[in-house]
């Protein structure tokens, strides 16, 4: 065989092999699937999974002064520039972050009581979602909650809305959700878990499955593994049935998830 045939046989073989990854490695979560499980996103599904009754991890608030720091605002969409009350926040398992409260509360008393309302409700949520928050940011306004970059955001607006609809502890089990699981766990096992269920846990999770679907997905996780005397039989059925790939994958971190039982 000559020269020239042998590179053709060895592209070619290349190509297969090459090929063969590809097939291994990517999950196209674009496939057609059933449709969402829900229409709302998971934190609204069950109000009962979480309350203001349920206990707090919270342990101490101590005021350090103020200082400036870059906080996002989602009234500008944008870091700004915030001369904030800052406070050292502590919880019973050793976990540390700041609450940084922006100027317009006006005083410290006031700035304290945001702090400790919000991080009061961190508290009760599990330890895995909190491990690496490392501020709490804090405004006034009526807009969305967020999480990214170690950082909660809170518009204390919304959050009343939230504490009035029963939701401000599954609002923060979402958004921790960005924080201390996104960075980690969009990975190869996690996009087969994605491609193997039949469905997206919401219609918010479908339209974002490279952002959201996580997020999402933990707190129906939560519904299961440790909230079911709470939850509807139906519902507690349909996530475990269309979910059950992403359910195993969530399982098999083992996370720590006190204050909540397993």
């Amino acid at each position: 065989m000559n020269k020239l045939g042998m590179k053709l046989i060895l592209l070619a073989l290349s190509f297969m092999v090459l090929t063969a990854c590809d097939e291994d490695d990517g999950y196209d979560t674009s496939l057609k699937k059933d449709p969402p499980l829900f229409e709302m996103g998971t934190m609204y599904l069950e109000p009962t999974m979480v309350t203001d009754k349920d206990p707090s991890t919270f342990k101490t608030i101590i005021y350090k002064g103020q200082f400036d720091r870059r906080m996002f605002d989602r009234r500008v969409d944008r870091d700004v520039k915030v001369h904030a009350y800052v406070f050292d926040i502590t919880f019973d398992d050793g976990l540390t972050c700041e609450a940084q409260v922006n100027l317009e509360f006006e005083s410290r008393e006031n700035a304290l009581v945001e702090a400790e309302k919000y991080s009061t409700a961190i508290g009760r949520i599990p330890h895995c979602l909190r491990e690496k928050i490392r501020t709490i940011s804090i405004h006034k306004g009526n807009n969305y909650f967020g999480g990214g970059d170690g950082d909660i955001l809170v518009h204390t607006g919304m959050g009343e809305e939230y504490i009035k609809e029963g939701v401000l502890e599954e609002a923060m089990i979402h958004e921790a959700g960005h924080v201390s699981l996104d960075p980690y766990h969009y990975n190869k096992a996690y996009r087969k878990a994605q491609a193997d269920d039949v469905a997206f846990v919401s219609k918010y999770a479908e339209d974002y499955p490279d952002r959201e679907d996580i997020a999402e997905s933990f707190v129906t996780f939560l519904m299961v593994e440790c909230k079911a005397d709470r939850i509807d039989d139906d519902m507690l059925e349909k996530i475990k049935t269309g979910n059950k790939h992403r359910l195993a994958y969530f399982r098999a971190q083992n996370f720590n998830v006190y204050p909540f039982k397993r």
